[in-house]
């Protein structure tokens, strides 16, 4: 794995607009908007930086011993912080679990798991909560640990679906994705109570590179997912067998990414992000990819329904750092951490 000592976490997701930029289409309103903080946290050489999203300017700074600086992440997906921002997580192979904690800006080791997790670091918060949720022990085991009481559960996990995970909104229901060690077929799903009881099992037609593209509706009755690369599918938890389709992309486009927040459920393709509101189920923003041509791999970090986070990689001959920008859906940008991220290429004289 390649070394990367910065990491981006973002809990919140709506923010203000900003300045300069092209025109964009706006498709329609949201009749709510839901309620997020808007707090960003980078590691900038070896400091835990707090960003406030909405204006952009640092509010604290946190020195990090060495042994606990995170190496080589999957973006967005293995540092997590809660809702309420008290704690942000990462895993650190030699170390386990870290946590960092806003109270009193501790960092330490949580919980150390087996070598297979090393291969499979996924994990996320229980809601608003300060438990974190994650899976063990060959894909068999659910750890559920609670930061402050320092206090573990587990449950039981049937093979073949302990890898990918997702918690319903209201935090009844765990949706646990087919494919550990599985490449070909489609993936099935299972859908068991927070206790760990079956609740139903469906079999979809998502294809397993895109198992992981999946999403609860807000009401917490039915699972979303991808289909034909094209098709935004929704399945009942009470019948999965009568699935229908929500949302259906232009002839060519394929879906190459898929995130959600609450009822906000973000799609891009090659030449579109698109923004959905699941609980109108309707599209409400679209945006040209080609609005920000002239930025370097940008990755859109958070879904905002008025404007968001973009973490832009540049790559200059020996070096390669990161930028972060706030966007709007109409096009406008404006920078707010200038560079970050540092790395220095070996280059042969």
């Amino acid at each position: 794995m390649r070394n990367q000592f910065i990491f981006v976490v973002f809990s919140a997701l709506l923010l203000s607009s900003c300045s300069l930029g092209k025109q964009q289409s706006v498709v329609s309103s949201p009749t709510a908007s839901p309620s997020m903080q808007s707090v960003a946290y980078i590691l900038k050489d070896s400091n835990l930086i707090k960003i406030d999203a909405n204006s952009g300017s640092i509010v604290a700074t946190t020195p990090l011993p060495s042994d606990f600086l995170p190496i080589s992440f999957q973006f967005g997906k293995t540092f997590k912080t809660n809702t309420r921002a008290t704690y942000v997580v990462w895993f650190v192979p030699g170390q386990g679990m870290v946590r960092f904690s806003e109270k009193d800006n501790s960092v330490k080791t949580f919980y150390q798991p087996s070598d297979w997790f090393y291969e499979n670091p996924y994990f996320q918060f229980v809601g608003d909560t300060d438990v974190v949720i994650l899976i063990d022990k060959k894909g068999s085991e659910v750890i559920r640990y609670d930061l402050n009481t320092s206090v573990s559960t587990q449950l039981a996990v049937p093979y073949p679906f302990g890898t990918l995970f997702m918690i319903s909104p209201d935090l009844q229901r765990i949706a646990y994705v087919e494919g550990y060690q599985q490449t070909t077929g489609k993936p099935s799903y299972l859908i068991t109570t927070s206790n760990g009881e079956p609740v139903t099992q469906f079999d979809t037609n998502a294809e397993i590179s895109h198992r992981g593209f999946i999403a609860w509706m807000p009401d917490s009755k039915a699972l979303v997912t991808v289909e034909d690369g094209s098709k935004i599918v929704r399945y009942p938890l009470e019948q999965a067998a009568h699935s229908n389709v929500l949302f259906e992309l232009s002839a060519g486009e394929i879906i190459s990414g898929f995130e959600s927040d609450r009822s906000l459920l973000l799609v891009t393709t090659q030449s579109y992000w698109y923004l959905y509101d699941l609980n109108d189920s309707k599209l409400i923003k679209r945006l040209p990819v080609d609005s920000f041509s002239q930025l370097s791999n940008p990755i859109i970090s958070t879904i905002g329904t008025e404007s968001f986070l973009i973490e832009e990689d540049v790559k200059s001959f020996d070096q390669s750092y990161k930028r972060l920008w706030k966007c709007d859906w109409m096009g406008n940008r404006q920078i707010t951490v200038p560079s970050y991220g540092k790395r220095v290429s070996n280059v042969s004289m």
